[in-house]
């Protein structure tokens, strides 16, 4: 259930180096990892904590790094371990989907088990921990996709 299957392409927005220009790149898609979601990106807004990446502040960030954290798009493949567990079909090809600052979360440590995810201590931060929305297509932890009025930043939602 990929529309990926190697040797394509997709351009991205990237910094390679703190306080680096803004760099149109091009990057190899690849099938996503068991617990991923690609992305076709439809439009990814520019966030005025996106100046902490440029200019390499954010604790931990590595270059190079494709920011943005406020991304719309289509579904357009999952990796194998959410093709064996999603029965309902939420992660179809071409679902309409948002992402947002949570990247994703472990499920496992303290704050996790105890309905705090937002303070994981293995949680990600699109577009600072993993590369983000400046892009045509994107990756995003399957953790990270969650329901409307889930109480998270990020959701998904079905196209009406």
């Amino acid at each position: 259930m990929n529309r990926v299957d190697g040797g394509h392409t997709r351009c991205s927005a990237s910094i390679s180096s703190p306080d680096g220009p803004w760099e149109i790149v091009t990057k190899e898609l690849r099938v996503p990892g068991l617990r991923e979601v690609l992305i076709r990106v439809h439009a990814s807004d520019i966030c005025n904590s996106d100046h902490f990446a440029k200019s390499g502040t954010w604790p931990g960030i590595q270059f190079p790094r494709v920011t943005g954290h406020e991304v719309i798009g289509r579904v357009a493949g999952v990796g194998a371990d959410i093709l064996t567990t999603d029965k309902e079909g939420q992660y179809k090809l071409g679902a309409l989907v948002g992402v947002g600052w949570n990247g994703g979360y472990c499920g496992r440590c303290e704050a996790c088990r105890a309905g705090n995810a937002w303070v994981c201590l293995e949680g990600q931060v699109t577009g600072f921990t993993f590369d983000g929305g400046h892009a045509e297509y994107m990756y995003a932890p399957e953790t990270g996709e969650l329901l409307p009025g889930s109480g998270c930043v990020m959701w998904r939602t079905e196209e009406t």
